[in-house]
């Protein structure tokens, strides 16, 4: 009895789009552009593997005490902080095959993400009682979080009339399970 080797399913994805950043909340950050490309490996007919990279900006505004800091007093000093990171980010997601048909399918994805932060700028803004200037801060390479952001996605495909291609819509939400970034921002 002679078995046939399955084809384990490969496919490529080039992704742009709004990234939608923000501390403390989901509601009311800013957006940015995230581009990116990845790979998904067929594990079963309904079970995928999917890593790749992704290149964005992470641009929010935050409170003093959204930060942490070695001195303790001066969240209360700083009336906002604005921050524009330029971030390398390597997800490793499964991916479950809902519902098939030769025209569409719903996939929801849930994995976790490492992010490189390649360079971040941040300008502290004082209160006025504080008498300080507002300062500027340049970090480049030096917070690496490795595994350190959930991500929850549902991803619906409208296959073309050449099956070999489909065109996607993620919406998506990503946790950081500790801080990240400069200020160890949730």
């Amino acid at each position: 009895e002679i078995k046939a080797k399955r084809k384990i399913p490969i496919s490529l994805a080039i992704s742009a789009g709004p990234d939608l950043n923000s501390t403390s909340s989901i509601i009311g950050g800013k957006t940015s552009i995230a581009v990116g490309v990845g790979i998904s490996v067929g594990l079963t007919k309904k079970l995928s593997l999917q890593t790749g990279l992704i290149y964005g900006s992470k641009n929010y505004t935050a409170e003093g005490y959204d930060y942490t800091f070695n001195n303790p007093n001066i969240p209360a000093t700083i009336e906002s902080i604005q921050a524009l990171c330029k971030v390398l980010e390597i997800p490793l997601k499964a991916s479950y095959l809902l519902n098939e048909n030769k025209k569409r399918s719903i996939e929801f994805n849930a994995g976790l993400s490492s992010y490189l932060m390649l360079k971040e700028n941040y300008v502290f803004k004082y209160t006025a009682a504080s008498g300080r200037k507002d300062r500027t801060n340049e970090v480049v390479n030096a917070n690496q979080h490795l595994f350190s952001v959930v991500e929850l996605s549902a991803t619906y495909n409208l296959k073309l009339k050449n099956k070999k291609f489909a065109f996607g819509i993620e919406p998506y939400v990503k946790i950081p399970l500790g801080g990240v970034g400069e200020g160890n921002i949730l």
